[in-house]
């Protein structure tokens, strides 16, 4: 494996999911100011720049996570897919996957499906039982057998599960991954409060695993 092409994957793919994120948290913000807007008075022309605003921003998240799916779909190497996943889930950025990181992980992948004290349950069980070295947290050799039980158990293919995790996670509400993918989020959100977002150039085709998307093939929400 060309260590090099699988670090530009990742990071690729990375800096896609904090643009995402930055984007995500920005149209929340042109939505809520719309709101107000649309409280203080029916019409106005702010209130229509601001609906032009969430309307952009919607396309953008929308062309964005398409160029998500086509990162991680470009993945070929298990490694480097479970290095990606092993960096989501890794919340906190510790090199390790604590409760609250797994936590957090699983109700982004079944947020609809579990409670908040449904995903600790199923965490803490978890890391009882693959936590090998009872440290309390997993390593990546831990979490690989974690992964693969969990593919035994769902019977699917171990890169196919992995790819799904990763585009659910990715694609939650609040993303996943910590460090530097907060801080270029943040920054990111920041700048895009104060101006229109770029546009992506457009793409066809599908979406690949884990299609629960609101978007078209061709980047255009439905």
């Amino acid at each position: 494996m060309n260590q090099n092409s699988t670090a530009n994957r990742k990071h690729e793919a990375f800096q896609h999911i904090a643009i995402y994120r930055a984007a995500e948290v920005a149209e929340t913000y042109f939505q809520q100011q719309h709101q107000k807007a649309e409280r203080k008075a029916k019409f106005s022309k702010s209130t229509e720049a601001l609906a032009r605003k969430v309307s952009e921003f919607r396309l953008f998240l929308c062309q964005t996570e398409l160029r998500i799916r086509d990162s991680v779909n470009a993945m070929t190497e298990e490694e480097e897919m479970l290095e990606t996943l092993f960096d989501l889930f890794d919340v906190d950025g510790s090199g390790r996957i604590g409760l609250e990181d797994l936590s957090q992980s699983l109700l982004k992948v079944d947020g609809q499906q579990k409670t908040a004290q449904e995903a600790f349950e199923t965490a803490k069980i978890s890391i009882t039982a693959f936590d090998s070295d009872g440290n309390g947290m997993l390593d990546k050799d831990e979490f690989r057998t974690f992964i693969s039980a969990m593919s035994k158990n769902v019977d699917a293919d171990f890169s196919d599960i992995v790819r799904f995790l990763i585009l659910r996670v990715a694609l939650a509400k609040g993303g996943g991954g910590g460090g530097d993918m907060d801080t270029m989020s943040t920054f990111t959100a920041s700048t895009f409060t104060q101006s229109t977002p770029p546009t992506p150039p457009g793409r066809g085709g599908g979406i690949g695993i884990g299609s629960g998307s609101g978007c078209n093939g061709n980047g255009f929400a439905n």
